[in-house]
């Protein structure tokens, strides 16, 4: 939630309540009479609105009321026993004097002015003759504002939602001559160098090595073993597109430009607009998948791929996509790249992600919807019926081996997912052409440009105008690893507090202000400007960013 201001005492103490739940010292008293105090208000809302039911249908509501009095001394004892809590708190603050005597006193301030405008209506409402509705749907207003709302789990309450970029026309202009057309090119520091997106790791180094640092098996590897997803910009980088076996164009050159480097030799990327070679479509419908003309588009506006098509008359021949690929100084006139030698070198284009040799399906051995006894249909049964501590998937799979298990010994139930296995193409020399028809060429690169980088946006609100945490990192940086949001005391006052106390667990949560810190893999990212009161309510937001601007 958003921090806002608002005059109602009752906001401020609904925040109070959060911060009271905290554990505090032994002679503070432990939770459980702010644990009861919340135990009564939720109590007496219900029956409020019990009283106000009956009052419409005109029935008696004696016995509401009795139960409402019995629950209204009971708040009434908690705040005399809670009340005692502040006086000795207020004696510890006073020793320590700043900072802490003045939240003392400012929370405790605040506590009393909002319980006595709660036992007011209270009062009136036990009191007097009749009970109005006015009075009783006042009291509930209050009690909503005191009573921190229940929070709901954090994964149902993601933001989950179908991509659906706008279709995007890619960009012709401006042209540019890459080295590979340019007989002058000549090599730059950063041809050689790590890349943010693209380092020269300690994996991708020893992969590298591995392949006798040979260029030629250095690309047959990784157009071999890289599967080819279809979204627009870097995600993954070169160490995430390896570790997943996975990427699109701009990873997949990522990860050939970092290994190529690696070996030493110079690497750039290439951006452009391509059409698929041949000019059908069987081509396209083995890479994607997709077999309908139409919904081939489709597939590339959602991912965000800026496309167009090719029309022969009303039909749908071909694609135009911005794409990504890599060029390499090798040396080639002498041994087309098999061989490394000092002769003839030359700059190469290579591509990785369109390949050439397509997809073989792999078919189910089983259909195991036309099996007697298979556990398909009462899978929807078996979920609901009973607590569940596994996703609906793992439960699928679980019932289907059982199965297996039972009526198809040696199956298993990877085997039943149908799927799609690459052909390896080993020719053992670089390629002299593309896979593609080149339409035109709009960008050369040393490293993918920021604009084109998946990001994530890490944001807190702050107390004044500037926010306290607002920090962006590309995703590729971020897949993989642990992210998570920290605290740490404001300022060195706030830790002589918590010292003072015996440990923040102990302390009364009012009194000390924490900052947020972003930490990953537990290193430090970014520490927050400003800082909150213990149990603060505060919104903190994640907005991934992708180079479509959406």
């Amino acid at each position: 939630m958003r921090i806002s201001s608002c005059c109602s005492l009752f906001v401020v103490l609904l925040g109070l309540m959060a911060l009271l739940l905290l554990p505090s010292s032994a002679m503070a008293g432990s939770n459980s009479l702010e644990k009861g105090l919340i135990e009564d208000l939720v109590a007496i809302e219900k029956i409020a609105i019990q009283i106000q039911q009956k009052q419409t249908e005109g029935k008696s509501f004696e016995s509401e009321m009795q139960h409402f009095k019995m629950r209204a001394e009971a708040i009434d004892v908690t705040n005399l026993l809670l009340g005692e809590r502040y006086r000795l708190r207020s004696e510890r603050a006073r020793i320590q004097g700043g900072s802490a005597l003045e939240r003392q006193e400012r929370m405790g301030q605040l506590y009393r002015d909002a319980v006595q405008e709660l036992r007011l209506i209270l009062q009136q409402i036990v009191d007097q003759a009749g009970v109005t509705a006015t009075d009783l749907e006042e009291l509930q207003t209050i009690i909503r504002q005191i009573v921190p709302a229940k929070q709901s789990p954090l994964l149902g309450a993601l933001p989950y939602r179908q991509l659906n970029y706008p279709p995007r026309q890619p960009l012709y202009l401006p042209t540019i001559t890459p080295a590979y057309r340019d007989i002058n090119a000549s090599v730059v520091a950063a041809d050689l160098s790590g890349a943010p997106e693209a380092p020269v790791s300690k994996d991708i180094a020893v992969l590298a090595q591995s392949l006798s640092w040979s260029p030629v098996a250095i690309y047959e590897w990784v157009k071999n073993n890289i599967e080819t997803e279809w979204y627009w910009g870097g995600m993954k980088g070169a160490e995430e597109t390896l570790r997943q076996g996975s990427g699109n164009d701009a990873d997949q050159a990522a990860l050939l430009v970092a290994m190529m480097r690696a070996a030493n030799y110079p690497a750039r990327y290439v951006r452009g607009v391509v059409e698929f070679f041949p000019k059908d479509l069987a081509k396209i419908t083995n890479l994607t998948g997709v077999e309908n003309p139409q919904k081939i588009g489709e597939l590339f506006q959602r991912a965000g791929i800026p496309f167009e098509a090719v029309m022969s008359g009303l039909d749908i021949v071909n694609y135009r996509v911005e794409h990504f690929w890599v060029e390499v100084q090798v040396p080639y006139s002498n041994y087309r790249g098999i061989l490394s030698d000092a002769q003839g070198k030359v700059w190469l284009p290579l591509d990785t992600s369109i390949k050439v040799t397509g997809y073989n399906d792999n078919p189910s051995p089983l259909d195991l919807y036309s099996e007697a006894g298979n556990p398909l249909p009462a899978l929807r049964g078996d979920y609901l019926g009973t607590t569940q501590v596994s996703t609906p998937l793992e439960l699928l799979a679980t019932n289907t081996q059982s199965f297996l298990d039972l009526n198809f010994t040696g199956t298993f139930f990877q085997d039943l997912l149908v799927g799609k296995t690459l052909v390896s193409e080993n020719l053992h020399i670089l390629p002299a052409n593309l896979q593609f028809k080149t339409i035109t060429i709009t960008g050369e690169y040393t490293q993918l440009p920021d604009g084109l980088i998946h990001k994530a946006r890490f944001q807190i609100p702050g107390q004044s105008v500037e926010d306290a945490l607002d920090v962006t990192l590309p995703v590729y940086g971020l897949s993989n690893r642990r992210i998570f949001l920290s605290y740490e005391p404001e300022t060195v006052e706030d830790q002589e507090i918590i010292n003072a106390w015996g440990g923040l667990d102990n302390t009364p949560s009012y009194l000390v202000h924490l900052r947020p810190v972003l930490l990953i893999d537990d290193q430090r990212i970014a520490v927050g400007s400003d800082g909150y009161a213990v149990g603060t309510d505060f919104s903190f937001s994640i907005e991934l960013q992708s180079p479509n601007g959406v």
